[in-house]
């Protein structure tokens, strides 16, 4: 059975309206821009689902391949939504587990049914990839979110302890604060930093995990492939026709519970538990006709605005925000014409780089509220991708 293909149009209108500080439509897909994967050094927002293909037939170049072709099947979405920028366009239309929500989609106009149709196939595809590989680890993943909160916290706690900024200070004395302020954070900085290398490395067997269940080349069969009437070997009944079975008839395990000890999926990574498919849907060839499927049920109340929200235990995605907004700071300090790590010292009087960034970043949604954007500026320091010439 063919797969559906979505135009570029549809592409666009689907994702390019959340994602156009880090993505370009061209051509052939959604690419991310040179310039943002030429600062992305965590390369978060560099990944597209050709990185997870490596070793596939006839995989595709990673280096070359857009995050989204054109023309696209829903299981091309699906993996496009997983991680990278495309996360962030999942984070507007909704969890995994009950999205697209419902209002979001009426949102895209009345012209968007093919935008619409796309998204919830996605969706459905996503949840049943879910199915075969299992969750990843929410508990883990919150942990290391949290624990970088509290780490950011305690070492600006901590530098202001120091008071490592004070004016006309020699750069031995700050040197001197900014030592005392990190040896009263280097306990938990290691947790952070263990925590979050293992955070990490789970979510990319997840990623690699649920790119193959949505996009794997399945095996081609063909007639010949068993010889005709073969004494003693039966042959196999016509197989039944395809039926589009219902998501609560395969996704009975995204409930929170325990996961299995079997794995039955082959494509599953080496170490990676799988959720269990229902029996429903291990005997589809003698279930009755499914029931149709409908749009996933209206998310409880209005949501704000993207790529802002969505700060709860159930998602890892916070952390790919906060990756986009140092990012974005740092695409806007070399737009201004300055070297990242080597910011040239404020004049008395006039502004700083500081502020002529902050100028410019209030213009973006990304940045909204009241202390975002000098969380971040302070993350960037801690983390030395921002610094002060001599």
């Amino acid at each position: 059975m063919t797969e559906r293909k979505f135009s570029k149009e549809v592409g666009e209108w689907i994702a390019l309206q959340f994602i156009q500080d880090w993505a370009t439509s061209e051509t052939d897909g959604i690419r991310v821009k040179k310039s943002m994967e030429a600062n992305d050094c965590t390369q978060v927002l560099s990944w597209t689902p050709a990185c997870e293909m490596d070793g596939w037939p006839n995989s595709p170049d990673a280096l070359t391949y857009p995050s989204l072709p054109y023309p696209f099947t829903a299981k091309e979405l699906a993996a496009f939504l997983l991680a990278g920028t495309g996360s962030m366009v999942a984070e507007y239309y909704g969890d995994f587990s009950d999205g697209p929500d419902e209002d979001r989609l009426q949102a895209l106009g009345i012209k968007a049914g093919h935008a619409k149709e796309a998204l919830r196939q996605a969706y459905t595809e996503i949840r049943r990839a879910i199915a075969e590989v299992g969750e990843v680890d929410q508990e883990l993943q919150q942990k290391a979110h949290t624990l970088r909160h509290q780490f950011h916290d305690a070492n600006l706690e901590a530098n202001n302890k120091e008071n490592i900024w004070e004016s006309g200070i020699s750069d031995d004395q700050y040197r001197v604060r900014r030592e005392r302020a990190r040896q009263s954070v280097k306990q938990l900085e290691e947790e952070t930093d263990s925590v979050g290398r293992s955070a990490d490395a789970d979510l990319k067997r997840w990623n690699a995990a649920m790119v193959k269940a949505l996009l794997y080349p399945a095996p081609v069969v063909t007639d010949a492939a068993l010889p005709d009437d073969v004494p003693g070997i039966a042959q196999p009944a016509p197989a039944a026709p395809f039926e589009a079975v219902a998501d609560s008839t395969i996704v009975e395990d995204l409930q929170p519970e325990p996961p299995p000890d079997i794995a039955p999926q082959h494509l599953v990574p080496e170490g990676f538990a799988p959720t269990k498919v229902s029996p429903q849907a291990q005997q589809s060839s003698q279930a009755a006709p499914a029931p149709e499927l409908t749009p996933a049920p209206h998310l409880s109340g209005a949501l704000p605005e993207a790529v802002t929200t969505n700060t709860d235990a159930q998602s890892p995605r916070p952390v790919q925000r906060q990756h986009a907004q140092e990012q974005k700071i740092i695409h806007l300090i070399c737009e201004a014409g300055f070297d990242p790590k080597n910011l040239p010292k404020n004049k008395p009087g006039k502004p700083g780089v500081k502020a002529t960034v902050r100028k410019a970043a209030a213009r973006d949604k990304i940045f909204t509220g009241t202390t975002v954007f000098d969380k971040t500026w302070e993350r960037l320091r801690n983390e030395k991708q921002i610094a002060d010439s001599p």
